[in-house]
């Protein structure tokens, strides 16, 4: 790999990472001034009066259940692309979401310094290079101990400048 700039992990306003109190409550999409978000299934009202936010979930082509989910723009072309449920969902300009590859929910980091946010999946236990292209190839891993992974995030926490992966 040539030496490239250490790159610091993402910002808040390139990773959003959700994680809902229940994997029964189910996973909506809310349009909330041109953005898209993920929200817990919701059994009694927000308010009495008229609904602030309206629900885009299905007409987005988000038909998916999930309890985590990563928002990250994956192909560098300024919308936030959708990890969660098994799959990697495109993001059509604002308009609707396409899904694009088969992905265990992730965290993403650009964990090569490519330029290009790449993932990792805490529940498979492996990580896949973001070509750029929208397509991830997994990476071979050293063996890792067997266990029962709940998460995993990225930071530099040695301190050497690149990204590192905590898996809890």
């Amino acid at each position: 790999m040539p030496d490239r700039p250490a790159r610091s992990i993402p910002s808040q306003k390139e990773l959003v990472v959700i994680r809902f109190p229940s994997p029964f409550t189910g996973c909506h999409a809310w349009l909330v001034s041109g953005f898209l978000f993920l929200s817990a299934a919701c059994s009694t009202p927000l308010v009495a009066q008229a609904p602030v936010f309206k629900n885009v979930t299905e007409a987005s082509g988000l038909k998916v259940s999930t309890d985590a989910a990563c928002w990250i723009d994956l192909d560098n072309d300024g919308w936030v692309d959708v990890c969660g449920s098994g799959g990697v969902w495109k993001n059509n300009s604002g308009k609707t979401f396409t899904r694009v590859a088969d992905v265990p929910t992730s965290v993403a980091a650009d964990f090569d310094n490519d330029g290009l946010v790449d993932l990792f999946s805490w529940s498979a236990r492996r990580l896949y290079h973001n070509d750029g292209k929208m397509k991830f190839r997994p990476i071979e891993l050293p063996k890792l101990p067997p266990s029962v992974s709940r998460g995993a995030c990225w930071g530099d926490f040695n301190g050497d400048g690149f990204v590192d992966l905590y898996v809890g």
